[in-house]
């Protein structure tokens, strides 16, 4: 019985993974709410050496949908992202991942990093090695990895433009648009959906400068994004009409550059080049709408909705560009390729397997 007379029934619940207990409370009105881990004890002990810790809270997630959560971060903030996955084009991948309200940006332009600050100030520097200014910067916030949490609590979500492969390979005469070379939001509270479990972990990082001050911010955090969870959906919006795009290089043009590229390749010029063409049209409204016809005409492994304060962008990728997970370095390039043969009949092999494997 709490103090204003409502009932309380508790449950010691067992979570196989990570061989933990942890506590639940269901009220008389039915709303559930599990307790928070690690517990304040084992923070202390975590607190030597680490500046962050993980918090987080579990809550049932069988009457919300990852949409619905978006939809509810896009009529509250200027910056959020969702990051989800469909696996093989028809299973959905364990995690969804929400979050809004980043503590940090860091943007990269024109060989100038610029800072926005937890604490509202605005540093910029100038560098030629912001790959380096990103590792010093994210060493502030390196947390533990505790079993039972999700594989991902917060860090860095943005974009990387592809006119950054020059801070790499100084000798590319790259072609950039008005765009940032990256754009990074450092998000320290996440939501992440596991569709496996059907719950909620609501997740806030900790700084350990003072446990008891830290773990009461924790708890008023977690507040909040557990009210976002049970806020009413904002009314839907009328429909935006489809935008009338426009191409640039045209077609004729577009044509034209691909004979130049095969005349160069039949030179020995090159052995490969891509082309591409930018097509623009007007659009009213946030792309959250789009980005549901989006996600559910080509499911993707890798698909994205995210906004940063103007600009949005709304992906569905097939392949992993490159990934670092337990100091093991992965690619996995859509791509097809085979090795040359030893001889041409080897050769005529190989190449008879590139055509006939239905990825390729």
């Amino acid at each position: 019985m709490t103090e204003d007379g409502e009932c309380v029934t508790v449950f010691l619940l067992f979570q196989g993974r990570g061989g933990r207990f942890c506590l639940a409370l269901e009220t008389e009105k039915g709303d559930t709410y599990f307790m928070v881990y690690p517990d304040l004890e084992t923070i202390r002990e975590l607190a030597k050496d680490y500046r962050v810790i993980p918090v987080c809270r579990e809550l049932y997630a069988d009457l919300v949908t990852p949409i619905a959560l978006l939809r509810k971060l896009a009529a509250r903030s200027e910056r959020y992202f969702l990051l989800e996955s469909v696996e093989g084009g028809e299973r959905w991948g364990r995690y969804t991942f929400l979050g809004c309200d980043p503590a940090a940006r860091v943007v990269y332009r024109g060989g100038k990093v610029i800072l926005e600050d937890e604490d509202g100030s605005v540093t910029e520097i100038q560098t030629d090695r912001p790959f380096d200014f990103l590792r010093e910067f994210m060493t502030r916030y390196r947390g533990p990895k505790l079993p039972g949490m999700p594989p991902f609590t917060g860090g860095l979500v943005g974009c990387f433009g592809y006119g950054l492969a020059a801070v790499t390979e100084p000798a590319l005469r790259l072609k950039t648009g008005g765009a940032a070379d990256f754009d990074l939001l450092l998000f320290d509270k996440v939501i992440a959906y596991d569709h496996l479990r059907q719950k909620l972990t609501l997740v806030d990082n900790m700084k350990t400068e003072n446990v008891e001050l830290g773990w009461a911010t924790a708890m008023r955090n977690l507040d909040r994004l557990q009210e976002l969870t049970v806020a009413p959906l904002p009314p839907v919006t009328e429909p935006a009409p489809p935008p009338a795009f426009t191409s640039a290089p045209d077609k004729e043009a577009f044509c034209a550059r691909v004979e130049q590229i095969k005349q160069h390749i039949i030179d020995g010029d090159i052995f490969q080049a891509v082309l591409s063409r930018r097509f623009t049209g007007a659009y009213r409204g946030g792309l959250t709408g789009a980005y549901r016809v989006l996600r559910t005409t080509n499911p993707s492994p890798y698909m994205v909705c995210m906004r940063i304060d103007g600009y949005e962008v709304i992906s569905t990728s097939p392949e992993t560009l490159v990934r670092l997970q337990n100091r093991r370095l992965s690619t996995f390039p859509v791509a097809g390729s085979r090795p040359r043969g030893k001889t041409p009949a080897e050769d005529a092999a190989l190449e008879e397997e590139l055509l006939n494997d239905p990825k390729e």
